[in-house]
Parts: structure tokens; C-alpha cells; sequence
């Protein structure tokens, strides 16, 4: 993937905010407007661009983050398969599956009980809300430097150049918090994940394909991504032209390539959003 040079996607984000593109506003009016930068380190001298820029980037860390860190978030599917333990697929799987093993469950019951939470809990990503000081928490936080440390580090690290690299404002103040100036722009990557984590997922869809116009297009293309938050293969049906999106989400369907395989219901044995939601 280049990130800079994929002109379907630079124009599908433009799309998506009007008026973000380079030379689209007059200088006079590419400055941030008061309502985003308050408050925000580095803000005041920010222009449209600069957003522009940071957001676009965060998309493709977001995709990047969504791959690497699937693995640790599906992990309680294999184990519970491996266990066929039925039950867990019973109360954290999609509402509309359904197993044979499932039929047999002493308990039929989808409300989660305090013994579905413990068993989550055994993966330091479903593990929160404990102190870091106890010894559950210390061994929490040690695997929680395997799973996250070296995407987390390297956002962070990038974050301390881009800043120390970027032309400084005399006028621009920093905050008390910033004990190092540098440490300004891990924050702002850090935030600029959260905004496109924010937006990312409302620009998908993963049913009514009839509702999508740009679908019966001829030139579109598929692209397979795994998200942040899903961690489920999808493929994407880019339009052959920005144009043809106006302001349709774009279409995913979970990878059809497992259907027939043993993987096939990986799709519907986890609620991701329902777990995190009943931690």
C-alpha cells in the first residue's frame, strides 16, 4: 500500500470532508476554526492541511493497528473452540449464531454471568479496570507491552520526530503537562487515532448492498482491511471514481474466501463491541 499516492482513497477522504483539499480554501480561511483548537497543544498556528495530513495518516495506522492486533483480540475464539465450549459462543457470539453444541447447554441463558467475565479476562486485552499495582494487574500490564508496546512505541516515537522536525511558532505556547516539547506530538497522534477511530467505522457498511448506487458501477475493485474494533477480514468494493460515493458509506462483507472452511463462522463467534461494552 502507498499511503500518499492511492489517489482512490486521498479523494474518497476529501469526499468525505469537503473542502480539505490542498488550494480548496484561501489562505485566509485554512486556519483551524476556534471550536477545534481550543485547548489543543500546537493548535493555534494549524491549518487545514496539517489536519488534513494528520488524518489521513491515522486512517492507515488505524488499518495497520486493526491487523496487528488481531491476533490478540480473536484469541479467545480459538481457545473456546478448541474447548468447544459452547457457552462462550452463547453469550459473546453474534445474536444470530447458533451451533449444535449449543442446543445442549445446561443453561440456555445469553445473559452474561460472572464466570463469562472471568474467562474473557484470561486475555490481557479484555482485562481492565484492575489496579496496575495488584499482582493480576502487573502480569496484566507485562503482556499488555507484548500486545501493544511496539505499535504503541512506534507511534510514539514517530510523534516525538514529526514534532522536534516541524517548523516551531514563537507565538505558539506549550502546555505545563509537556514536560519535553517533543512529548506534544505523541499526543497529537495519539488523538488524530482517536478522531479517525471515531469516524472510521461509520463510513462502512455491512448490509443493505442495494443501498449503495456506486455499487452497480462498472471499474470498482475490492480491498481487503481488517479493522480496529472488528478484527475480521473484510473486503472492501472501492468505486471506480470518488465521485460515485457522494456521501454512501463504502460496502464491506466479511472475506468470502472462508466461506467452506473451518473458519467460516469466525465472523459471528465474537461481538468485539459487546464484550468491551459488558467489561
Amino acid at each position: 500500500m502507498r499511503p500518499y499516492n492511492s489517489p482512490n482513497l486521498l479523494n474518497y477522504w476529501n469526499n468525505l470532508f469537503p473542502g480539505m483539499e490542498h488550494e480548496r480554501y484561501p489562505a485566509a480561511r485554512r486556519r483551524f476554526p476556534d471550536c477545534l483548537k481550543e485547548n489543543i497543544p500546537g493548535a493555534e498556528s494549524a491549518v487545514i492541511d496539517s489536519f488534513r495530513d494528520g488524518f489521513f495518516r491515522a486512517m492507515y495506522r488505524l488499518l495497520l493497528a486493526g491487523a496487528v492486533l488481531a491476533r490478540a483480540y480473536m484469541a479467545p475464539i480459538f481457545q473456546a473452540r478448541e474447548e468447544r465450549n459452547a457457552r462462550f459462543f452463547q453469550v459473546w457470539g453474534d445474536e444470530f449464531y447458533w451451533s449444535e453444541d449449543m442446543d445442549n447447554l445446561e443453561d440456555p441463558d445469553s445473559i452474561t454471568k460472572e464466570a463469562d467475565l472471568a474467562y474473557i479476562r484470561q486475555y490481557p486485552v479484555y482485562n481492565f479496570d484492575i489496579s496496575d499495582w495488584s499482582k493480576i494487574g502487573q502480569r496484566r500490564n507485562r503482556e499488555y507491552e507484548a500486545c501493544f508496546g511496539p505499535f504503541a512505541s512506534w507511534i510514539i516515537e514517530d510523534g516525538r520526530m514529526r514534532e522536534q522536525n516541524e517548523p516551531q511558532d514563537p507565538n505558539d505556547t506549550h502546555p505545563g503537562w509537556a514536560e519535553n516539547g517533543v512529548d506534544i506530538g505523541a499526543v497529537k497522534e495519539l488523538m488524530l487515532l482517536l478522531v479517525a477511530y471515531d469516524h472510521f467505522n461509520d463510513s462502512f457498511q455491512n448490509y443493505y448492498r442495494v443501498s449503495s448506487p456506486y455499487l452497480q458501477k462498472q471499474g470498482n475493485r475490492m480491498v481487503s482491511i481488517v479493522r480496529f474494533g472488528i478484527f475480521k477480514v473484510e473486503e472492501i468494493t472501492m468505486p471506480a471514481a470518488a465521485e460515485y460515493l457522494t456521501n454512501t458509506p463504502l460496502f464491506a462483507q466479511y472475506y468470502l474466501e472462508l466461506e467452506g472452511t473451518a473458519g467460516k463462522d469466525i465472523k459471528y463467534q465474537i461481538d468485539n463491541f459487546r464484550v468491551m461494552s459488558e467489561l
